[in-house]
């Protein structure tokens, strides 16, 4: 790929992960030279506003950001601005038929994955994940928001297909989704993901749904056969609930140490699902935001008699993954496996 076509991915990646209006937008100034010409605003408006992938439509406001952005820009440096985008971005003010603006509380995130390194056109090499999340943390629960660790750990996946392929797998803490996506495009025999607040799993199923993946809070068809499952359940409950007898190959979590509280019904969720299947193991990513509850979590899984395995350094060049993909930040990320030992 030229260098002027990774710069015009880098800034459509941007647009579709709805990165801040001002980052898009200067970004987009460096593909000719740092000017807001005609061709730059036609590729804004053409390539990113009009993108086939994630269309304006559903995003109006995050739309309108970008385009204030560019025509403010523009405008201080003395440059003309199309008529194209200055009617565009009229548009996206005018009310939806209720009367209201789009104010929504979701937004939609789509982010592209593939070779790390690639000679083919981006456009046609790479598979996308769309997400609805909440906009901000103001609204929706932490599930319903994208997080770090999660990219992290379907990066593994992608890297590891072996861990899927015709596998029974359990995600716990599935959150917004986007590890199970991953998971559920490489072919698993059966996939079970959980989360404990309903409205979590609510838009956990509407994610697997836009991404092409059948799936039903109660059954999942493909081909006739289920595959796929969402499911609310509570760590503290886990025993008592009928996914507790699914003896899963392996089990997935990404960003669950949020609170040092959480460890104990964690750790003896973990026990229980490990033993269920003789050489399952337990993959956990962690974003480190408090290296202390990590460190309680690892001591308390060994003192359970779990053994823990650090495969941050094996993950640290992975030759699938997220393109300009700005928040996932390596260096701050941790990989761990958990397993029981033989008798």
């Amino acid at each position: 790929m030229s260098a002027q076509a990774d710069q015009e991915w880098r800034v459509l990646c941007a647009f579709r992960q709805r990165a801040p209006a001002k980052e898009v937008v200067e970004e987009a100034r460096t593909l000719c030279g740092g000017s807001w010409d005609a061709k730059v605003q036609k590729f804004v408006l053409e390539d990113c506003v009009e993108d086939s992938i994630c269309g304006y439509a559903r995003d109006r406001e995050y739309v309108g950001r970008v385009l204030k952005e560019l025509i403010l820009a523009a405008e201080r440096e003395g440059v003309q601005v199309l008529d194209e985008v200055y009617h565009t971005h009229a548009e996206t003010l005018v009310p939806h038929d209720d009367g209201q603006l789009d104010r929504s509380q979701w937004i939609h995130k789509t982010y592209a994955y593939g070779p790390q390194k690639n000679t083919i056109n981006a456009k046609e090499q790479y598979r996308y994940i769309t997400l609805r999340v909440s906009r901000d943390m103001f609204h929706g629960s932490t599930g319903c928001h994208e997080w770090e660790a999660g990219f992290y750990l379907a990066e593994f996946l992608m890297n590891r297909p072996d861990i899927v392929a015709g596998k029974k797998l359990m995600e716990i803490g599935s959150g917004s989704g986007v590890s199970g996506i991953v998971a559920a495009r490489l072919d698993p025999q059966e996939l079970v993901l959980t989360d404990g607040d309903l409205d979590t799993v609510d838009n956990l199923l509407d994610n697997l749904d836009r991404n092409g993946i059948a799936a039903s809070g109660r059954l999942a068809e493909t081909g006739g056969v289920c595959k796929v499952r969402c499911i609310q359940v509570s760590w503290e409950a886990f025993a008592d609930h009928p996914v507790s007898k699914m003896r899963p190959h392996a089990i997935l979590g990404a960003d669950l140490l949020y609170d040092p509280g959480v460890i104990p019904s964690l750790v003896d969720l973990l026990k229980r699902g490990l033993s269920s299947r003789v050489g399952c193991v337990a993959y956990i990513a962690t974003a480190l935001r408090n290296e202390s509850t990590l460190d309680a979590f690892l001591s308390a899984s060994e003192s359970h008699g779990l053994r823990v395995e650090d495969c941050t350094a094996v993950h640290s060049h992975p030759t699938v993954g997220f393109h300009h993909l700005e928040i996932l930040d390596r260096s701050r990320l941790r990989l761990h496996a958990l397993h029981l030992p033989p008798n």
